[in-house]
């Protein structure tokens, strides 16, 4: 008798035949998978991305963030040229900061000990006379101590925990020597100082130390010649100008 030739048997990893049936059936459910995987590839190209919704852009800063800073005189190293000479006042030494105590600095402004200015104002012998008053920032031990001197009675300085507290005594001082209130004592002794002028805040911030202050609030300057001369409006103001102080509080 012939022998019989049957179907050979699934042995090991070999792979039985298909049908057309059944291959058919498999190659269309894989279609959509195959699909969605180009699509998450197509995502992730540049074209892909560029099809999307664009996401918002984080805002640049404007020059509106900025203060803007007059050119001063530098030497050859790039460092400031003492006495830095500004709009009614001087400043000799922008001093060092100190970073191991936080009494040496608040949100608004850094106190450098050996920081000193001067700017001339009402004598507190008579008011009708101009006389130099020399500001200095020293160290108190846990906090900064301010002194204002003046040329004509340095045994008399003003001395405080801020610089309010000694400019308010010096303003009481004046009053006493006119015999009247000629001026309302006001909290302006980071002015009298220059510690605010954009031009010495902008320096004192760049002093080595300045970025271990945490509480210290960092202001963005632009050095440009174009920024606003303070010369006019510190004129005006008897608060920081001995010539403001005589028109309006002695006339």
């Amino acid at each position: 008798r012939p022998a019989v030739v049957s179907a050979p048997a699934q042995v090991g990893n070999s792979t039985p035949p298909s049908t057309p049936a059944i291959g058919a059936i498999s190659e269309g459910a894989d279609k959509p998978q195959k699909a969605s995987k180009k699509v998450l590839k197509r995502r992730n190209t540049k074209e892909g991305l560029a099809d999307e919704a664009p996401r918002p852009k984080r805002r640049k800063p404007t020059g509106a963030d900025k203060r803007l800073v007059a050119p001063i005189p530098l030497d050859s190293c790039g460092r400031p040229l003492f006495p830095i000479v500004l709009p009614g006042c001087k400043v000799h030494s922008l001093g060092e900061i100190v970073t191991d105590r936080a009494g040496f600095h608040c949100q608004e402004s850094l106190y450098p000990v050996g920081y000193c200015s001067s700017r001339i104002y009402a004598s507190v012998l008579n008011a009708n006379h101009a006389c130099i008053y020399t500001c200095t920032i020293l160290d108190a031990g846990t906090g900064p101590r301010f002194e204002i001197v003046a040329e004509d009675a340095p045994e008399r300085p003003f001395v405080g925990s801020s610089p309010d507290e000694c400019y308010v005594a010096l303003l009481r001082a004046v009053n006493r020597t006119c015999g009247a209130e000629v001026i309302v004592p006001a909290a302006r002794g980071a002015d009298f100082f220059a510690l605010p002028h954009p031009t010495i805040q902008n320096l004192v911030q760049s002093c080595p130390g300045a970025r271990k202050c945490p509480n210290y609030r960092w202001v963005r300057f632009e050095v440009s010649r174009s920024a606003t001369d303070e010369t006019e409006r510190l004129d005006s103001d008897p608060y920081l100008s001995y010539a403001a102080f005589r028109q309006l509080c002695l006339q």
